[in-house]
């Protein structure tokens, strides 16, 4: 008993948590999603490009998305619910099945005791018409109420096992539709981060591919006035030049 009591207070503060959880990534989501409406401004110029990229996805709209967070969290929190309901059914289950122990019980002590009267009885011939005529219908009364009592007891427990399987139903369909929940967020981020990777590499490409070139053909053919320029040193010199370049270009795109 103590122990199914102490997984009910750990199941509510776990709920509780879970709720805040839930807050707390409302308010996280909501800046995050502003921010990136802010980097598409920042992403560069359309530009003729050597290979071609194709359009982004339609991406889910804010609504949408908070609307299925919140559903997940939801049917988290039903389904604690319903294991909170499943272990008080449970309790009552034992407090029931305790209660008809003591009845039968206190019915076998009463039918005992009705005996050992009825035996004393018997070594008493002068009284034993009188007490038979008050003893039998006491008897049948008892027996008539034990029998009640377990009928009674026996459709409260169809009726409780028949709560549990509906209930027991009840989680793996929500547990199914989590799982469905689960998958589409999987599928959906994953394509975005796929997508998001490709695009980054191919600027990276791109960046390559021409400013690399512009840096040396300006500093090592164009700005030439002096004859007698190394160009083995100005190619490895433009070279390390790009490489800082394309690093910090990259610490930025990480940053942000």
């Amino acid at each position: 008993m103590m122990e199914i009591v102490l997984m009910v207070l750990v199941l509510v503060v776990v709920m509780l948590m879970m709720i805040m959880m839930m807050m707390i990534m409302i308010n996280e989501i909501l800046p995050l999603l502003q921010q990136q409406q802010i980097l598409s401004l920042l992403l560069p110029l359309p530009l003729p490009l050597p290979l071609p990229l194709q359009s982004p996805p339609p991406l889910l709209p804010l609504p949408l998305l908070l609307l299925m967070l919140m559903l997940l969290f939801l049917l988290l929190l039903l389904l604690m619910l319903l294991f909170l309901l499943l272990l008080l059914l449970l309790l009552l289950l034992l407090l029931l099945l305790l209660l008809l122990l003591l009845l039968l019980l206190l019915l076998l002590l009463l039918l005992l005791l009705l005996l050992l009267l009825l035996l004393l009885l018997l070594l008493l011939l002068l009284l034993l018409l009188l007490l038979l005529l008050l003893l039998l219908p006491l008897l049948l009364l008892l027996l008539l109420l034990l029998l009640l009592l377990l009928l009674l007891l026996l459709l409260l427990l169809l009726l409780l096992l028949l709560l549990l399987l509906l209930l027991l139903l009840l989680l793996l369909l929500l547990l199914l539709l989590l799982l469905l929940l689960l998958l589409l967020l999987l599928h959906y981020y994953y394509y975005y981060y796929y997508y998001y990777y490709y695009y980054y590499y191919y600027y990276y490409y791109y960046f390559y591919y021409y400013y690399y070139y512009y840096f040396y053909y300006y500093f090592c053919y164009h700005n030439n006035n002096n004859s007698n320029i190394n160009y083995y040193f100005c190619y490895y010199y433009c070279y390390c030049c790009f490489c800082c370049c394309c690093f910090i270009c990259m610490l930025l795109l990480l940053c942000l």
